[in-house]
């Protein structure tokens, strides 16, 4: 819901290892990388109702992960 109805708003910001610029994420930006991890997931044959391990610092690819999981079933 929230894609749909502020695609170009900022969702996440992050800087990467060694770079002091802060870079942002829009819902739309985010939408895709999950959608595309999901498909991934999907095509290594998990499903709903697989169990799915799921062990990470806090980063912006923990994020992506856990909605792709999310996002199957």
């Amino acid at each position: 819901e929230s894609v749909k109805r502020f695609p170009n708003s900022p969702m996440r910001g992050f800087r990467e290892e060694n770079n002091k610029e802060f870079k942002i994420l829009t819902y739309k930006d985010i939408y895709e990388l999950v959608e595309n991890l999901a498909l991934s997931f999907i095509d290594i044959r998990i499903k709903f109702g697989d169990k799915v391990a799921l062990i990470s610092n806090n980063r912006l690819e923990w994020i992506i992960s856990d909605l792709a999981i999310l996002s199957i079933g």
